[in-house]
Formats: C-alpha cells, structure tokens, sequence
C-alpha cells in the first residue's frame, strides 16, 4: 500500500508546540512499520476541520486529537487510543493507565496543556515533516 492510499488514524496536533512536535517525531519513530498513523497540524484545513465538530471551548489549546473509525478522541483517551494504536509496549503502558479513571487522567492532561509552551516551547511556524515522510502529513 503506497502513503496516498494509506487511509489509518490521524493524529491532529498544535503544529507550534515544542511538545506536540516531539510528540509526532516520537510516533514517526515507534509507528512500526512506519505507515498506520497520519498527521495534521490544527493550522492545517484538515485540522481546522477535525475540530470544527467539537464541543464548544475544545480547541488546539485545549487537546490534540486521534481520529479513527469515525471516532474524534480527545485528551487523556486520544493519548490512550494513540499508544494502543504503537502495538507493544506501548500498548501494555495504555492498558495499565487506561485502568485509572478518565476525569483524572484529563485533570493531569489539562495541567500539561497548560503548562506545555513555557516547558516545551512554541515555534513560530509549524515544523517540516521529514522528506521521507511527508505524504504522511495532509494539508
């Protein structure tokens, strides 16, 4: 299956986010072979448009999101759904934390969310993808 057929999850970010960014290297890195997981930034079309059908207040500053199946996760359960989605170990790490209960998983979430630029820093622009993995970026 070649990248423009690929048609897996997509991991929507806040393409100016030191963490964010990290965030995607990482899944680049751990995706296995490299061709299950899609990216959009939230400053993308593709990404305005996942968060157009959030809840009010729901936006990039708030979440990133994993959208799969029909489904538009966010918070804590993006962040689960995106390490099950890794395989091993990753997915044994999301089973264990998927044990504690969602509303405390996204009050951790939330401080991490609020704290993420001063920590992490906050780029300009969003960052280029690597060459060889550019189609797996959409617009």
């Amino acid at each position: 299956m070649s990248d423009h057929q690929h048609s897996g999850p997509i991991v929507v970010y806040d393409g100016q986010c030191g963490l964010c960014s990290h965030l995607v290297r990482f899944v680049l890195w751990a995706d296995g072979d490299g061709r299950r997981h899609r990216f959009a930034s939230s400053q993308s079309i593709t990404g305005r448009a996942c968060y157009a059908g959030l809840p009010d207040g729901l936006g990039p500053d708030e979440t990133f999101l994993y959208v799969a199946d029909g489904a538009v996760l966010t918070k804590s359960r993006a962040v689960l759904a995106l390490a099950a989605g890794l395989g091993q170990p990753w997915r044994g790490l999301a089973r264990v934390l998927g044990l504690v209960p969602g509303r405390l998983l996204d009050v951790w979430y939330d401080k991490v969310a609020r704290h993420r630029y001063r920590i992490w820093g906050r780029h300009d622009h969003c960052p280029r993808p690597p060459r060889d993995r550019e189609t797996r970026f959409l617009a």
